[in-house]
């Protein structure tokens, strides 16, 4: 038998609802609990499929199956989404599943110094950029839903980062699948890129600003009213995404 030129992805995530340990964030369920993956909500894309699902390990504390009706406010603060990709080349697949330990250096396939390892690594790259982007849309529509027509107004959107890719995987656990084999760590060893949006060009404070800074401090200037308004702005949507800061 010939071997398969393509074959199937499947990537896990347990997305955390919350921030950081201190964001209370969650979707609240009356007296019951979608059934796990039986009772799953499906979305599908071109090669990309997905089901996203509940269950009681996304509690935040432990709750027996029984107690389950009892609760009038029952908090969800993690969604679990299973993402497959079809038809993923077999070169591709083969390059995900060997560089499972390239964040300890290890890689057990093509290495670095081979002159196809940047045109793999780019197109995993460009793989993991697509599934995020995917799993993003996925929470987001569900978050959507639960936050305007169940008025959950506290519920966030996801917004996609792609600097922040890796973060995003360590922080949801994922998991990746690559045909039969066993489970992965996916796509966890890409660089960092952090992005200002809006605001100031470069917000951090230097040596060069201090003595600027002196200056305000020590008299009776005013800020500059555009970054005055810019830096309300934030702030306001800050309030609005996070609780009151």
């Amino acid at each position: 038998m010939s071997t398969p030129n393509t074959e199937l992805l499947t990537i896990d995530f347990t997305i955390p609802l919350n921030e950081n340990q201190w964001d209370l964030t969650s979707v609240v369920f009356h007296e019951w609990l979608p059934a796990g993956k039986t009772e799953a909500l499906h979305r599908k894309k071109g090669n990309f499929s997905a089901i996203l699902w509940i269950d009681r390990d996304c509690l935040p504390t432990y709750v027996p199956e029984e107690e389950i009706p009892r609760y009038q406010n029952i908090d969800v603060n993690r969604l679990k989404i299973e993402v497959e990709v079809r038809e993923v080349p077999i070169e591709l697949s083969n390059f995900v599943y060997d560089e499972r330990e390239s964040g300890k250096g290890i890689h057990h396939g093509l290495k670095p110094n081979d002159p196809r390892y940047d045109e793999f690594r780019t197109k995993y790259h460009q793989l993991a950029r697509d599934v995020l982007s995917f799993t993003v849309e996925m929470h987001n529509r569900f978050v959507e839903y639960v936050r305007i027509e169940k008025a959950q107004f506290w519920l966030k959107r996801r917004q996609f980062n792609e600097g922040l890719l890796s973060s995003f995987h360590v922080a949801s656990r994922a998991k990746a699948k690559c045909g039969d084999r066993d489970l992965i760590l996916w796509a966890t060893n890409f660089p960092i890129k952090l992005t200002v949006a809006i605001g100031a060009t470069d917000p951090y404070v230097k040596r060069s600003e201090w003595q600027k800074i002196q200056q305000h401090v020590g008299g009776s200037s005013r800020t500059n009213p555009v970054s005055e308004f810019v830096s309300n702005a934030m702030f306001f949507a800050a309030v609005d995404t996070f609780g009151a800061l």
